[in-house]
């Protein structure tokens, strides 16, 4: 069982925290008769990279001998470490369900207070043990509820340094929650913490990420860049595994991963090359060429037994992966093949393109019906649901549009909410959800059946997102943006 850092068996740290405060006070600590210590130096520890700009000269003994012998209970330079040890005992009364208001009153009068008090609320969330019994779920709720209603009475007019990446402790705690207590808590999410879906941001990349994959198991992601490199992420760690992948000498616009058993990753560049990739030894096994234009998308058939691709010079080209050869004629459209997809079930392949998405016979090669047409302006991505009957497109008009695969019918109205152009989508595992990459530097989750939005916008991204992944269990989305990193995100956050 787990309660606030400064009790239930984390008692010595806490101490130990407060005698290296004492120590640095006494040995450190810089400050000139009538300034305060900054509460940022206290949050050292925290990884705050504020320093204590007041320092007088070291050789100046007579200060250091004076701030010893001065009685602390008269010393107006010490009164920070007071409103910090407030906070942490508030925040254990708190826990234990014992009145606080005298003491928080004392709290929110310090300058520094409300950041001290604020921060040990959040050690003590992220110190949580997710496996206590539902029967005592109610401390936690309870607990929430009492320093939000605090931190939302008292701070008004103060401005908190709000942490990030707290972790899954909220996360897991909503969905053992009632509607009532989600909502306390997803009421703290909201107005005390930042980047609560974001569980890593990964940086590595010079360069736009263009394209992301996630691998059939789930533990590793693909990410390919304008710096002409493609790498390999640990989805479970957030870091980078080897060094990146080399041989398109431009930039490489898509990635794709063989479903059956991730051994493959198909690339395909700027360089108007196919490059395919062993995904183990990280060897180049396979070139292919034949494209007289940019490479915009490349993607597996089911079986990963083939490869296809799409290009600026207007053709979807089918490949033998183990082979490395072109199948049978190229497929004629008649503009830039932005997104290309093959259908689960192996039947259809569907491709966007200027407004249009075409859906095309993989046996035969002919198109399958008319033009799907609805969009106003360039569809940009493309994506077909688990079980093949629903074909997803988002284009640079701001909609997304659900097709029935079979009819080539739009189904439903247009999604659409305040995002703009739609650079990506992709379709969970159960076909249940849809989830966006947008111009507005967000990411959306879409709801199929109703077409509403689900949640609020993933934010985090500085420019454009040009691609979303879902891992197959559902849990996780990636995102690469413009910004040239990729993010992952905590899915089960948005879904519970």
């Amino acid at each position: 069982m787990a309660g606030p850092s400064a009790w239930m068996g984390k008692g010595a740290d806490v101490t130990g925290r407060k005698m290296r405060v004492e120590n640095d006070l006494i040995e450190e600590i810089k400050i000139h008769e009538g300034q305060k210590i900054h509460y940022s130096f206290v949050l050292g520890e925290k990884a705050s990279p504020y320093v204590p700009k007041a320092r007088p000269h070291r050789n100046d003994p007579s200060f250091w001998d004076n701030l010893r012998n001065e009685p602390l209970q008269n010393s107006t330079k010490l009164l920070e470490i007071d409103a910090f040890y407030r906070g942490v005992d508030a925040v254990s009364q708190i826990w234990a369900g014992s009145p606080v208001d005298d003491m928080m009153k004392q709290i929110f009068e310090d300058e520094s207070g409300p950041q001290f008090f604020y921060d040990e609320v959040i050690e003590t969330i992220r110190s949580w043990d997710n496996k206590l019994p539902e029967s005592q779920l109610n401390v936690q709720h309870r607990f929430l509820s009492r320093t939000g209603e605090f931190l939302q009475e008292k701070s008004r007019s103060i401005t908190l340094r709000k942490w990030r990446n707290i972790g899954t402790p909220l996360v897991e705690l909503l969905k053992r929650s009632s509607d009532e207590d989600r909502r306390v808590i997803e009421n703290f999410q909201q107005q005390y913490t930042e980047d609560v879906y974001c569980l890593f941001k990964l940086g590595g990349h010079a360069k736009p990420v263009q394209s992301v994959a996630i691998s059939p198991d789930g533990k590793h992601i693909v990410s390919s860049s304008s710096d002409n490199t493609i790498r390999i992420w640990d989805m479970e760690k957030g870091t980078q595994v080897g060094e990146p992948l080399l041989g398109h000498t431009d930039g490489i616009r898509s990635v794709a991963i063989s479903p059956t058993n991730g051994e493959l990753i198909v690339s395909g560049s700027d360089d108007e090359t196919i490059l395919i990739w062993d995904a183990e030894t990280r060897a180049k096994v396979g070139e292919l060429r034949g494209h007289e234009g940019r490479v915009l998308s490349v993607a597996f058939s089911h079986d990963g037994r083939h490869a296809i691709s799409g290009s600026r010079d207007t053709t979807i080209r089918i490949w033998d992966a183990a082979a490395g050869t072109q199948v049978g004629v190229p497929l004629q459209e008649t503009q830039w093949v932005r997104s290309v997809k093959i259908s689960p079930d192996g039947k259809r392949i569907v491709s966007g393109s200027d407004r249009t998405i075409r859906i095309w016979d993989a046996e035969t090669r002919t198109q399958v019906g008319e033009e799907l047409q609805g969009h106003m302006r360039v569809v940009w991505s493309v994506a077909v649901s688990p079980d093949s009957k629903r074909i997803v497109s988002g284009s640079w008009d701001e909609t997304i549009r659900i097709w029935d695969a079979e009819t080539g019918t739009q189904v439903g109205v247009p999604l659409q909410g305040r995002c703009k152009a739609i650079k990506s989508v992709a379709i969970s595992p159960d076909g249940k959800h849809i989830v966006s990459g947008s111009s507005d530097r967000t990411i959306r989750v879409w709801d199929v059946e109703t077409g509403k939005r689900v949640g609020e916008p993933l934010r985090g991204h500085a420019d454009f997102v040009l691609s979303v992944a879902i891992s197959p269990d559902g849990k996780r989305i990636v995102s690469g943006s413009i910004d040239g990193t990729v993010r992952i995100w905590n899915a089960e956050a948005i879904l519970v």
